[in-house]
């Protein structure tokens, strides 16, 4: 019988995440000692394109085992364990491990929205229980590729949901991430000054999430619509500025943060991080109170910082997952574990995929603490649908020479390799027979891709033989003598 406890996906540990955020966010404080889709994909597969959500008693959390080596010529095929024994949980190493670890993880938080989510399409996108798991096409076939970048499908449907999806949000902040990197690096060298900031605002346990966003929003326009505002920036030359939206969970309920990034023409006048935190205190705070909050604290509730790099700029707006750039702390929430007691949505997901799978095993219910972890799951999902992460103001694309790509073309590009310095190369073939059994089994998807990156097309057909599944096909043009990727529509599987 499965242990599922074994299988549990414990995303509560920082390591399996990525390690704390590093000493770039030791900001300084500002007070008086310191002034200075389509909607016919659903339904396509008949009753397996979209499963009803189970109870939650009847979650699986089942992991597939990470296979051997390629069985040598004779031997004969793996058939179904019994019980899966070796469940890993992700390393806690850098380099290609680490970024294998992140995508497992990333992978089976995805099939865990599969069941629960309850987001549906939305202005053309797809819904988070399809993306990962429906190819694009009906009937169509998914293909494995592997580049500089690792091993990855293409074919399968995305939602581009930058909230609630695990592996669409590293994508688009990853893309994000870079984009500011390289922005923020060219416009340092070219000897201007960037200053990095956070606001955030007292809360109480018990606040719907939805309004606070509202707040924050409204706030921050406010801001940006005073007269104030435009008189700092013609004073300290600020050019534009970038702002990233964060939120954790904690005792005190939900916690929303704006990152921000002030690009300045030129060196950084010497009062200049004194007036920007006096102006964005004074006016946040007075925003706040008027919509009934209590007073920001003025230590914690504003902090700014001088930039000293690009990279440093990659590292505090995005974090991105192996190359740690500014980018990447604004636009890369997805890669942080919430400090102390507070938990990211990722973590708050993952304590309820664990909750479940130690009811499964104990034959008991689920307890409160996973009722409640669902419950503010759902609340985010809703709550963040169609909501910016990351803005620029306007024309600092232009300025900082970066070309502003939409969410659909960083996915792409992805899949594509665009972005690496080698494009990536089909490994092999998918068929949809085939991969209707592989997205039945959690962790496989995970496991064909980390077979892919060390064994190909022989790894791959291993990984699928130890579930009773077959064969993964070479991709056209590999010496099968086919050259076109619809040969395999028709092939006998």
């Amino acid at each position: 019988m499965l242990k599922l406890h074994h299988a549990a996906v414990h995303v509560s540990d920082p390591a399996q995440l990525i390690t704390e955020r590093d000493s770039v966010e030791r900001r300084i404080r500002v007070d008086r000692r310191r002034p200075g889709e389509r909607s016919d994909r659903a339904g396509a597969e008949g009753p397996e394109a979209r499963p009803a959500a189970a109870p939650p008693s009847l979650f699986p959390l089942p992991v597939a085992p990470t296979p051997p080596p390629p069985a040598p010529p004779g031997a004969t095929p793996g058939q179904r364990p019994q019980q899966i024994n070796n469940v890993a949980q992700p390393a806690q190493d850098t380099g290609s491990d680490l970024h294998e670890s992140r995508r497992k993880l990333r992978l089976r938080l995805q099939e865990i929205l599969w069941k629960v989510s309850m987001l549906t399409s939305r202005r053309g996108k797809h819904p988070v229980r399809d993306c990962g798991r429906i190819p694009r096409r009906k009937g169509g076939n998914v293909t494995v590729m592997s580049g500089p970048g690792g091993a990855r499908f293409a074919g399968f449907l995305r939602c581009m949901s930058v909230w609630s999806c695990p592996v669409c949000m590293a994508t688009i902040l990853d893309g994000r991430a870079r984009e500011i990197s390289r922005g923020v690096g060219s416009w340092i060298r070219a000897g201007n000054s960037a200053i990095m900031g956070t606001v955030t605002f007292p809360h109480d346990a018990g606040m719907d999430l939805a309004p606070l966003l509202d707040m924050v929003a409204d706030t921050f326009r406010y801001i940006l619509a005073d007269h104030g505002w435009r008189k700092l920036k013609a004073d300290l030359r600020i050019a534009g500025q970038i702002r990233a939206l964060e939120l954790t969970h904690g005792r005190h309920g939900w916690h929303p943060h704006l990152h921000l990034l002030v690009l300045i023409e030129g060196e950084i006048p010497q009062d200049a991080l004194g007036r920007l935190g006096a102006f964005l205190y004074d006016k946040w705070n007075r925003m706040v109170m008027a919509q009934g909050f209590r007073r920001v604290d003025p230590v914690k509730g504003i902090k700014v910082e001088q930039v000293q790099s690009g990279q440093e700029a990659g590292l505090y707006i995005a974090k991105v997952a192996d190359g740690h750039s500014l980018g990447m702390e604004m636009g890369r929430p997805d890669l942080k574990s919430g400090r102390m007691k507070s938990r990211t949505p990722l973590e708050i997901l993952g304590d309820y995929a664990n909750a479940v799978a130690a009811a499964e095993t104990d034959g008991g219910e689920l307890p409160a603490s996973g009722k409640r972890d669902i419950a503010l799951w759902h609340e985010y999902e809703q709550a963040t649908q169609g909501r910016q992460a990351i803005t620029w103001s306007k024309g600092l694309h232009e300025l900082l020479g970066v070309t502003a790509r939409t969410d659909e073309e960083l996915v792409k590009a992805e899949e594509t390799g665009d972005d690496e310095p080698e494009p990536p190369v089909a490994v092999a073939v998918i068929p949809d027979p085939v991969r209707r059994e592989m997205v039945k089994v959690p962790g496989l998807r995970a496991t064909v891709l980390d077979a892919a990156e060390t064994n190909g097309l022989d790894g791959i057909n291993v990984a699928l033989a130890l579930h009773g599944i077959g064969p993964a096909l070479p991709p056209p043009g590999s010496g099968n003598g086919l050259s076109h990727w619809d040969a395999f529509e028709d092939a006998p599987f």
